[in-house]
């Protein structure tokens, strides 16, 4: 049986109040080993080698599909795409000006999109039992943004760079809120605030 977590949040566009939504709590990841054990062991004449094999020709064929536009559709499952976006540390055209910044070298799949079939979440509303778990109440910061932006800024004078753990405990966000918030700050211009790095090694530094 899962359980499911009331989370408190604010509301969006700086209204006033809170909100909230239910999220199921997460026990973990399925492995590809786990998956396909349980495919073979479920009454089913397939070997596990066998499974590995379509499911490693599924993922390769998939991605022919998408690199040449196409999106991909498996039925009860849902649809796949790609997603296309400027390469890290390449800067975005604008429509407004004559210069052009970037070639094809400097575009390039950033992810790929997924939407589930109506189906997998019929089947997955049918299996699931929930039941009541914890509330996550909303970590309110006792400065306001632009308080929390001069406080970073000063910490990166002193510091020469930042990680998320730093800025939670500068403000008193929680971690989801200061990783939007420093996204939000990063691509703000004027705001003092880059960064370097991807995913857990990402680090914030003054921006030029």
């Amino acid at each position: 049986m899962a359980e499911y977590i009331k989370q408190e949040i604010g509301k969006l566009n700086g209204t006033d109040g809170t909100r909230c939504y239910y999220r199921m709590k997460s026990l973990g990841m399925i492995t590809t080993k786990e998956l396909v054990e349980r495919i073979a062991a479920h009454g089913s004449a397939l070997q596990e080698g066998t499974v590995v094999h379509v499911l490693t020709e599924l993922a390769r064929q998939m991605a022919y599909y998408m690199a040449k536009g196409y999106s991909v559709s498996l039925n009860e499952i849902g649809i796949f795409r790609a997603s296309l976006g400027v390469m890290e540390g390449k800067e975005m055209d604008e429509f407004d000006t004559e210069e052009t910044r970037r070639n094809a070298r400097s575009i390039g799949v950033r992810r790929i999109r997924f939407r589930a079939d109506k189906q997998l979440v019929k089947h997955t509303g049918e299996m699931c039992r929930l039941k009541r778990g914890k509330e996550n109440r909303l970590k309110v910061s006792p400065y306001s943004k632009e308080e929390r932006r001069l406080r970073a800024l000063e910490y990166l004078k002193q510091h020469g760079f930042m990680r998320i753990s730093d800025y939670v405990q500068l403000t008193g966000l929680s971690r989801t809120g200061a990783t939007l918030e420093l996204q939000e700050f990063r691509k703000m211009k004027g705001s003092g605030i880059g960064f370097e790095g991807r995913g857990p090694a990402r680090i914030y530094v003054p921006a030029d």
